[in-house]
């Protein structure tokens, strides 16, 4: 069974690490890098393969082909793609390069059952605090026009209904995972925070820049002093309140 895990969470980061790295360098300069692509993407699957054997290259291989057919017939599937690259890889390196099993990977990253109900409220009341202190931040901004509230609003209103849940439903496991499971005790609290913000600031938004800055903060000093479940129910909630607001005032 370990050895399942293990190759599911390989293939899972194979598969979606590799469409992003050739969905990002479509736009720029595909045409000179593609033998280089080819190449990297080659030589993984080799190593997949000498690694797993044969069936695993060839499951590799069509990981690859699938996530590529679903980037150019969905839009916005590398939004998801990111966070399965997130999600899976803490599993993957924990185990290809820290030779843990996944027990220790789930213990580590502060994934637990114990008190899980307790750490569900203590996440949600801490999402209404973080989010008390985000509006009181854009206000501030807003107040000094040190931004433009539009540019949030007008990539909200574009983005599809899937999207949406997706971000309150898995992106929230992912990102925690990712950054407060994998990240925070090896790079600390500020790092990880900036991290976290800097990987949100797409919109270009200063506004959303220090909104996750913050989130992250209190969500990093959150895990220090426990699981990581109540900063997943933080997150999930937060981001859920958000969805509510674009859904049903942005958008009306």
């Amino acid at each position: 069974m370990e050895e399942v895990i293990r190759k599911f969470f390989l293939l899972l980061f194979f598969g979606s690490a590799s469409v992003l790295a050739t969905f990002f360098l479509k736009g720029v300069i595909l045409p000179i890098l593609a033998p280089v692509v080819f190449i990297a993407l080659t030589v993984c699957i080799a190593n997949i393969t000498a690694r797993y054997g044969k069936v695993a290259g060839v499951e590799a291989a069509l990981v690859y082909l699938f996530f590529s057919f679903l980037t150019i017939y969905i839009n916005y599937f590398p939004t998801i793609l990111i966070s399965l690259a997130m999600f899976s890889f803490p599993f993957f390196y924990g185990f290809e390069f820290e030779r843990k099993n996944f027990a220790k990977i789930i213990k580590e990253s502060g994934v637990s059952r114990r008190e899980f109900w307790r750490s569900a409220v203590k996440g949600i009341a801490t999402a209404v605090l973080v989010l008390l202190l985000v509006f009181v931040e854009a206000l501030l901004i807003l107040h000094f026009r040190l931004d433009e509230p539009g540019k949030v609003v007008s990539v909200a209103k574009e983005l599809p209904l899937y999207i949406l849940i997706f971000s309150f439903l898995f992106s929230p496991v992912a990102e925690e995972i990712f950054f407060r499971g994998f990240l925070l005790p090896r790079v600390g609290v500020v790092t990880s925070s900036l991290l976290f913000a800097l990987a949100h600031f797409f919109y270009g938004s200063l506004i959303e820049f220090v909104a996750t800055f913050t989130a992250g903060l209190i969500f990093a000093v959150m895990r220090r002093r426990g699981s990581l479940v109540p900063c997943i129910f933080a997150h999930a909630t937060f981001n859920l309140i958000n969805v509510i607001i674009i859904l049903f005032y942005v958008r009306a």
